[in-house]
């Protein structure tokens, strides 16, 4: 089951999230039109597909939903219901969301979150989130809370510089989790985004449901993972 969860993760690992492209989606422009760790979403119709990371669809404006394909492909289902409340000075978003696998349910046993997210966009460039919620893991049952921050920079309005901060606290039995942090850096093409990057810690599969593939229980914060972030990505 080891070698099943470098696996699990090294796909993710290579991945973040086609039709014809609208002429507005050429480059981000505002600091609204990021998804990545913020309370913004797609419109109704809109639609991301990537190379093995998640595909986000617009349901309706203002409610999307997000799930991993590669992961059910390996027995890992997962899914996230994401609907943005509210869009003015801040931003607020209501996520609900479950993944598990049947690869190895000690390890990794199913996990509900629950957890509201808060954009504040500084300028038309620059957003700072923070997002705080419940989590509640089976077999056995354990609660806990889930909170993280990030910073957006649109440098251009192609280019994205991304800091997110994630961790988890289990009441009922771990205490601290290894947390989790990411720096990246996307581009925006005509039709087409890649992103580059690092992440240090436990991997997220997406923000706000972190997996347990890699890392122990108890953390040891002087030996964490370090893992790539490339994907390579169309919003359509």
């Amino acid at each position: 089951m080891a070698r099943w969860r470098h696996i699990l993760a090294g796909l993710s690992l290579v991945a973040a999230t086609t039709g014809v492209a609208r002429p507005s989606h050429a480059e981000f422009g505002d600091i609204r039109r990021v998804l990545d760790g913020t309370a913004y979403t797609l419109e109704e119709g809109d639609f991301t597909v990537g190379i093995l990371g998640p595909i986000r669809y617009g349901i309706v404006d203002k409610l999307m939903i997000v799930t991993h394909p590669v992961l059910h492909l390996l027995l890992t289902p997962n899914g996230l219901l994401k609907w943005k409340a509210y869009d003015g000075d801040v931003a607020l978003s209501f996520n609900l969301g479950y993944i598990q696998t049947f690869l190895d349910s000690k390890e990794f046993p199913g996990t509900l979150s629950f957890f509201p997210l808060v954009s504040f966009p500084i300028t038309s460039r620059v957003a700072i989130s923070v997002q705080s919620g419940y989590l509640m893991d089976f077999a056995p049952i354990t609660h806990g809370i889930l909170f993280g921050s990030g910073l957006s920079v649109l440098v251009t309005d192609s280019d994205l510089l991304s800091l997110e901060v994630q961790g988890e606290y289990y009441w009922d039995s771990e205490g601290l989790t290894t947390p989790t942090i990411i720096l990246a850096y996307t581009h925006a093409f005509y039709r087409m985004r890649i992103k580059v990057g690092m992440a240090v810690g436990r991997f997220p599969i997406q923000v706000g449901t972190t997996t347990r593939i890699s890392g122990d229980v108890v953390p040891d914060y002087t030996d964490l993972p370090v893992y790539p972030v490339i994907d390579l990505w169309w919003r359509l």
